[in-house]
Parts: C-alpha cells; structure tokens; sequence
C-alpha cells in the first residue's frame, strides 16, 4: 500500500492510493476524503527506423 504522510488537502490527514477500473483515488485515512490522483502525461513518441545513423 502506497501512503502518502500529512497530505489530505481537507484536514491534512494521511492519505492512500486506491486504484480501481475508473483510475486512481487519494483515500484520507482520518476523514474519509477521496480525490483523482492525475494521471501522468503520456509521452508522443514518433517512430524511429532501425539502423539509420
């Protein structure tokens, strides 16, 4: 379990990450308090040809 100390925006409670089909949630330990963790940039990648230099 992934906790994150002192980070609950709403009481400054620990917090957890929860993860479920629809994405991931910060849970506050204290207060109950659930948020979306953004998720991170996807990178664009352009496709590079083997062997040219």
């Amino acid at each position: 379990m992934n906790i994150r100390l002192k980070a609950c925006a709403h009481c400054g409670g620990d917090v957890f990450i929860e993860r479920d089909m629809d994405g991931q949630w910060l849970v506050c330990l204290q207060c109950g308090r659930s948020s979306a963790l953004p998720s991170p940039p996807t990178e664009k990648r352009t496709p590079q040809s083997a062997g040219v230099a």
